[in-house]
Protein backbone atom coordinates (compact mmCIF):
# COMPACT_ATOMS: atom_id res chain seq x y z
CA UNK A 1 0.00 0.00 0.00
CA UNK A 2 1.71 3.23 -1.01
CA UNK A 3 2.26 5.52 2.51
CA UNK A 4 2.88 8.93 0.63
CA UNK A 5 -0.66 9.34 -0.74
CA UNK A 6 -2.20 7.40 2.55
CA UNK A 7 -0.32 9.65 4.97
CA UNK A 8 -0.43 12.92 3.59
CA UNK A 9 -4.36 12.16 2.86
CA UNK A 10 -4.54 11.36 6.73
CA UNK A 11 -2.63 14.80 6.94
CA UNK A 12 -5.12 17.09 5.02
CA UNK A 13 -8.03 15.53 6.73
CA UNK A 14 -6.33 16.68 10.45
CA UNK A 15 -5.80 19.57 9.49
CA UNK A 16 -9.31 20.60 7.56
CA UNK A 17 -10.85 18.76 9.98
CA UNK A 18 -9.75 18.77 13.10
CA UNK A 19 -8.34 22.07 13.29
CA UNK A 20 -9.73 23.87 10.51
CA UNK A 21 -13.18 23.11 11.00
CA UNK A 22 -13.88 21.34 14.92
CA UNK A 23 -11.60 24.02 16.19
CA UNK A 24 -13.97 27.08 16.72
CA UNK A 25 -16.31 25.11 19.26
CA UNK A 26 -13.07 24.12 21.48
CA UNK A 27 -12.52 27.73 21.55
CA UNK A 28 -15.44 28.84 21.51
CA UNK A 29 -15.59 30.11 25.32
CA UNK A 30 -12.62 32.55 24.76
CA UNK A 31 -14.00 33.78 21.38
CA UNK A 32 -17.70 34.94 23.09
CA UNK A 33 -15.29 36.58 25.68
CA UNK A 34 -13.33 38.28 22.87
CA UNK A 35 -16.31 39.25 20.64
CA UNK A 36 -18.84 39.17 22.60
CA UNK A 37 -20.74 36.48 20.88
CA UNK A 38 -24.29 36.07 22.21
CA UNK A 39 -25.56 32.08 22.37
CA UNK A 40 -27.67 32.73 19.30
CA UNK A 41 -24.72 33.89 17.12
CA UNK A 42 -22.70 31.43 18.53
CA UNK A 43 -24.61 28.71 16.86
CA UNK A 44 -25.65 31.01 14.01
CA UNK A 45 -21.65 31.06 12.68
CA UNK A 46 -21.58 27.22 13.75
CA UNK A 47 -24.38 26.16 11.33
CA UNK A 48 -23.17 28.29 8.29
CA UNK A 49 -19.68 26.54 9.11
CA UNK A 50 -21.44 23.25 8.60
CA UNK A 51 -23.77 24.93 5.72
CA UNK A 52 -20.62 25.61 3.79
CA UNK A 53 -19.56 22.32 4.76
CA UNK A 54 -22.22 20.76 3.40
CA UNK A 55 -22.02 22.73 0.07
CA UNK A 56 -18.48 22.15 -0.51
CA UNK A 57 -19.25 18.30 -0.37
CA UNK A 58 -21.55 18.99 -2.77
CA UNK A 59 -19.12 20.43 -5.01
CA UNK A 60 -16.20 17.53 -4.22
CA UNK A 61 -18.92 15.50 -6.34
CA UNK A 62 -19.29 17.51 -9.52
CA UNK A 63 -15.44 18.25 -9.43
CA UNK A 64 -14.44 14.37 -9.09
CA UNK A 65 -17.14 13.81 -11.67
CA UNK A 66 -14.37 14.97 -13.70
CA UNK A 67 -11.30 13.87 -12.70
CA UNK A 68 -10.79 16.98 -10.66
CA UNK A 69 -9.63 14.90 -7.44
CA UNK A 70 -6.07 16.42 -7.55
CA UNK A 71 -7.80 20.22 -7.90
CA UNK A 72 -10.02 19.81 -5.13
CA UNK A 73 -7.78 18.13 -2.68
CA UNK A 74 -5.53 21.51 -3.10
CA UNK A 75 -8.74 23.25 -2.94
CA UNK A 76 -9.80 22.09 0.35
CA UNK A 77 -6.36 22.99 1.86
CA UNK A 78 -5.83 26.57 0.36
CA UNK A 79 -9.26 26.92 1.70
CA UNK A 80 -8.65 25.46 5.14
CA UNK A 81 -5.68 27.87 5.32
CA UNK A 82 -7.34 30.69 4.38
CA UNK A 83 -9.78 30.25 7.39
CA UNK A 84 -7.63 29.88 9.79
CA UNK A 85 -6.06 33.10 8.46
CA UNK A 86 -9.18 34.71 8.70
CA UNK A 87 -9.90 33.71 12.35
CA UNK A 88 -6.42 34.06 13.79
CA UNK A 89 -6.55 37.97 11.96
CA UNK A 90 -10.32 38.04 13.12
CA UNK A 91 -11.02 41.81 14.42
CA UNK A 92 -14.66 41.60 14.67
CA UNK A 93 -17.24 38.82 14.68
CA UNK A 94 -17.86 39.18 11.25
CA UNK A 95 -14.30 38.43 10.26
CA UNK A 96 -14.47 35.50 12.44
CA UNK A 97 -17.85 33.78 11.02
CA UNK A 98 -16.37 34.50 7.60
CA UNK A 99 -13.30 32.95 8.46
CA UNK A 100 -15.23 29.86 10.06
CA UNK A 101 -17.20 29.30 6.92
CA UNK A 102 -14.09 29.38 4.86
CA UNK A 103 -12.25 26.75 7.03
CA UNK A 104 -15.88 24.62 7.17
CA UNK A 105 -15.64 24.26 3.12
CA UNK A 106 -11.86 23.03 3.28
CA UNK A 107 -13.27 19.87 4.92
CA UNK A 108 -15.99 19.26 2.46
CA UNK A 109 -14.10 19.05 -0.39
CA UNK A 110 -10.99 17.43 1.43
CA UNK A 111 -12.80 13.96 2.22
CA UNK A 112 -14.41 12.79 -1.08
CA UNK A 113 -11.11 14.63 -2.99
CA UNK A 114 -8.58 12.05 -0.85
CA UNK A 115 -10.60 9.03 -1.02
CA UNK A 116 -11.13 9.61 -4.84
CA UNK A 117 -7.10 9.81 -5.23
CA UNK A 118 -6.73 6.78 -3.71
CA UNK A 119 -7.80 4.25 -6.28
CA UNK A 120 -5.79 4.97 -8.59
CA UNK A 121 -2.66 4.78 -6.33
CA UNK A 122 -3.41 1.69 -4.31
CA UNK A 123 -4.48 -1.72 -5.68
CA UNK A 124 -7.93 -2.93 -5.02
CA UNK A 125 -7.40 -5.37 -1.35
CA UNK A 126 -5.71 -2.64 -0.25
CA UNK A 127 -7.89 0.49 -0.43
CA UNK A 128 -10.57 -0.18 2.19
CA UNK A 129 -7.40 0.01 4.43
CA UNK A 130 -6.47 3.24 3.04
CA UNK A 131 -9.24 4.89 3.45
CA UNK A 132 -9.99 3.78 6.95
CA UNK A 133 -6.59 5.31 7.39
CA UNK A 134 -7.18 8.96 5.51
CA UNK A 135 -10.38 9.17 7.41
CA UNK A 136 -8.80 8.74 10.73
CA UNK A 137 -7.30 11.97 10.39
CA UNK A 138 -10.59 13.38 11.51
CA UNK A 139 -9.67 12.05 15.20
CA UNK A 140 -5.97 12.51 14.97
CA UNK A 141 -6.92 16.50 14.17
CA UNK A 142 -9.51 16.28 17.19
CA UNK A 143 -6.65 14.69 19.16
CA UNK A 144 -4.36 17.85 18.77
CA UNK A 145 -6.58 20.64 18.37
CA UNK A 146 -7.93 19.34 22.02
CA UNK A 147 -5.16 19.80 24.16
CA UNK A 148 -3.76 23.09 22.12
CA UNK A 149 -7.34 25.04 23.08
CA UNK A 150 -6.50 23.94 26.63
CA UNK A 151 -2.66 25.18 26.87
CA UNK A 152 -3.61 28.14 24.15
CA UNK A 153 -6.85 29.27 25.07
CA UNK A 154 -6.33 32.87 25.45
CA UNK A 155 -3.46 32.87 22.71
CA UNK A 156 -6.14 32.06 20.67
CA UNK A 157 -4.42 33.70 17.31
CA UNK A 158 -1.10 31.58 17.77
CA UNK A 159 -3.67 29.08 18.29
CA UNK A 160 -4.76 29.43 14.56
CA UNK A 161 -1.96 30.70 12.84
CA UNK A 162 0.23 27.92 13.79
CA UNK A 163 -3.02 26.05 12.47
CA UNK A 164 -2.77 27.73 8.99
CA UNK A 165 1.35 26.61 8.91
CA UNK A 166 0.80 23.09 9.46
CA UNK A 167 -2.29 23.47 7.16
CA UNK A 168 -0.01 24.41 4.03
CA UNK A 169 3.01 22.11 5.30
CA UNK A 170 0.19 19.15 4.55
CA UNK A 171 -1.02 20.47 1.72
CA UNK A 172 2.24 21.35 0.13
CA UNK A 173 3.47 17.10 1.02
CA UNK A 174 -0.14 16.04 -0.15
CA UNK A 175 0.51 17.48 -3.52
CA UNK A 176 3.63 16.25 -3.82
CA UNK A 177 2.80 12.30 -2.61
CA UNK A 178 -0.57 12.83 -5.10
CA UNK A 179 1.53 13.77 -8.02
CA UNK A 180 4.47 11.39 -7.80
CA UNK A 181 2.34 8.50 -5.51
CA UNK A 182 0.41 8.23 -8.61
CA UNK A 183 3.29 6.36 -10.64
CA UNK A 184 5.49 5.43 -7.55
CA UNK A 185 5.79 5.22 -4.09
CA UNK A 186 7.98 7.79 -3.22
CA UNK A 187 7.49 9.35 0.10
CA UNK A 188 10.82 10.29 1.98
CA UNK A 189 14.13 11.56 0.01
CA UNK A 190 16.36 10.91 2.89
CA UNK A 191 15.23 7.22 3.17
CA UNK A 192 15.03 6.70 -0.49
CA UNK A 193 18.63 7.58 -0.86
CA UNK A 194 19.47 5.54 1.93
CA UNK A 195 17.63 2.50 0.87
CA UNK A 196 19.32 3.07 -2.81
CA UNK A 197 22.81 3.34 -0.85
CA UNK A 198 21.80 -0.09 1.15
CA UNK A 199 20.42 -1.99 -2.38
CA UNK A 200 24.32 -0.42 -3.84
CA UNK A 201 26.96 -1.32 -1.69
CA UNK A 202 24.95 -4.99 -1.08
CA UNK A 203 25.24 -5.68 -4.63
CA UNK A 204 28.82 -5.03 -4.55
CA UNK A 205 29.42 -7.87 -2.55
CA UNK A 206 29.65 -11.03 -4.22
CA UNK A 207 32.38 -9.14 -6.61
CA UNK A 208 34.44 -9.34 -3.26
CA UNK A 209 36.54 -12.70 -3.28
CA UNK A 210 39.40 -14.20 -1.68
CA UNK A 211 42.93 -13.74 -2.83
CA UNK A 212 42.56 -17.30 -4.49
CA UNK A 213 40.14 -16.14 -7.32
CA UNK A 214 36.36 -16.00 -8.14
CA UNK A 215 34.54 -18.94 -6.99
CA UNK A 216 33.75 -21.11 -9.56
CA UNK A 217 30.48 -20.90 -11.80
CA UNK A 218 27.52 -21.86 -10.52
CA UNK A 219 23.44 -21.91 -10.69
CA UNK A 220 22.93 -21.73 -6.75
CA UNK A 221 21.92 -17.92 -5.31
CA UNK A 222 24.95 -16.49 -3.39
CA UNK A 223 24.06 -17.11 0.63
CA UNK A 224 24.32 -13.54 0.96
CA UNK A 225 21.77 -12.62 -1.19
CA UNK A 226 19.26 -14.85 0.24
CA UNK A 227 20.16 -13.59 3.90
CA UNK A 228 19.79 -10.37 3.22
CA UNK A 229 17.04 -9.95 0.99
CA UNK A 230 14.58 -9.60 3.25
CA UNK A 231 16.38 -6.67 4.66
CA UNK A 232 16.66 -5.34 1.50
CA UNK A 233 12.88 -5.37 0.15
CA UNK A 234 11.94 -3.95 3.36
CA UNK A 235 14.10 -1.07 3.10
CA UNK A 236 12.81 -0.49 -0.10
CA UNK A 237 9.46 -0.93 0.21
CA UNK A 238 9.80 1.63 3.09
CA UNK A 239 11.26 4.28 0.59
CA UNK A 240 9.14 3.21 -2.27
CA UNK A 241 11.58 1.78 -4.50
CA UNK A 242 9.94 -1.46 -4.96
CA UNK A 243 6.04 -1.47 -5.76
CA UNK A 244 5.06 -4.22 -3.13
CA UNK A 245 1.67 -4.36 -2.34
CA UNK A 246 -0.41 -6.27 0.44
Amino acid sequence: MPIGVTVSGLGLIACTYGLARYAYGLFLPVFREQFALSGALSGAIATGGYASYCCAALLAQRLLGRDHARGAAGLAGVLAALGCTAIAAAPSAGVLAAGVLVAGSGAGLASPAMVALIVPAVMTPGRPRAKAIVNAGTGAGVLVSGPVALLLAHQWRLAWTTATLFTVLTLGQAIGATLIGVLTDVTNPLVAFTAAAVLAATSAIPTLHPPGGPPAPTTASHPTDSRMQPTLNTAAQSAGLLNLHR
